[in-house]
């Protein structure tokens, strides 16, 4: 990372710090109840910067089931937070379909959207969500980079922010297990990926592919799935089950960056199209090569808040990125035989 955390954090705070007052309540939609990571990182760095900066009361907590439960009554004090992340559009509606029904619902409410980027493909979706957005006197968007920002002012006519990645309140990050493999590919798999050829889970030479969307069962896992199904059958009890979620939901989040971060220092050098595996790698100091996603969602990142330094290359193409990483595998060995021979 070419600038320091305190830096990243301190221009989140120059935000946030003017929209949520110290000590305020809160509560926080949309809570990553899967297994990526990076959505997970992000849940994080929001709880971290809430409970350590502003000394917030988090009232209640909510994944997506919310889609298909009776919204939370709240006192019209409280301010609600959206998750942030990648999702902003139509990519992934269902959890567009959530923002909108709580924007739609809560209208004497302060809402914020934590850091997005936007993507829309299809134009009446567009037109759809400029409308929801419009009907809300006090909706705040903020969005992670100057393309997002350039689409939230046509989207949005109230108050719209450029304001980086809340993962970045993570800090730096150890490297808790050893690199034992050279060069490490994590690449989508999913619907933003770029790389037609499958290459997941094969090992070429020295370079391994995998993703990080596969997890295993845990006991927090099961119990969480299981006070969702009391949540269903219960929904008199709201208050109560969205109290109980909350250490699981924090629990979990934990499980799934830990899992990330291993992998990611299990090897030497990565190679990735996500932008949470580029943060985590900045925050962890590993070499990486970024290649884009399907909308330039690392590029544009990276233009607004110059993460990475000269421990992250970009390339194009996997080709162009496995020579990349060649070269800062040899970069490596370089520096660890001159700190040898000092």
């Amino acid at each position: 990372m070419s600038l320091t955390c305190d830096h990243y954090k301190n221009l989140i705070h120059g935000v946030l710090g003017s929209l949520i007052p110290k000590g305020a309540s809160v509560v926080l939609f949309d809570f990553p109840n899967y297994s990526n990571v990076g959505d997970s990182a992000i849940w994080l760095g929001e709880i971290q910067y809430l409970q350590m900066i502003l000394g917030v009361k988090i009232i209640a907590v909510e994944d997506l089931g919310l889609l298909n439960r009776p919204l939370l009554k709240l006192p019209a004090s409280v301010i609600i937070l959206l998750q942030g992340g990648g999702n902003f559009g139509d990519l992934y509606p269902r959890h567009q379909a959530l923002r909108e029904r709580v924007i739609k619902h809560y209208q004497y409410h302060r809402i914020i959207q934590l850091p997005q980027s936007i993507h829309f493909q299809d134009q009446s979706q567009k037109i759809l969500c400029q409308q929801v957005l419009n009907g809300h006197d006090d909706f705040h968007l903020l969005v992670r980079d100057h393309n997002s920002l350039a689409q939230a002012e046509q989207l949005h006519d109230g108050f719209n922010y450029l304001c980086p990645d809340m993962a970045l309140c993570l800090g730096n990050l150890p490297r808790d297990v050893p690199a034992t493999q050279a060069i490490i590919g994590l690449l989508r798999t999913d619907k933003e990926k770029i790389i037609d050829k499958n290459v997941t889970e094969q090992t070429m030479d020295n370079f391994l592919s995998v993703d990080w969307i596969s997890e295993p069962y845990s006991q927090f896992k099961r119990f969480t799935a299981y006070v969702d199904r009391l949540h269903k059958k219960h929904p008199n009890r709201l208050n109560l089950l969205s109290y109980l979620k909350r250490p699981l939901y924090h629990r979990l989040a934990k499980e799934r960056l830990t899992r990330g971060c291993n992998l990611l220092s299990s090897g030497k050098v990565i190679i990735t199209d996500r932008l949470h595996a580029h943060i985590l790698c900045c925050l962890m100091g590993i070499p990486h090569v970024v290649l884009d996603n399907s909308y330039r969602k690392i590029e544009n990142f990276r233009d607004a808040w110059e993460t990475g330094g000269d421990m992250c290359l970009s390339a194009s193409s996997l080709d162009e990125a496995l020579v990349k990483a060649e070269e800062l595998l040899n970069r490596l060995v370089s520096e660890e035989t001159q700190h040898l021979l000092k």
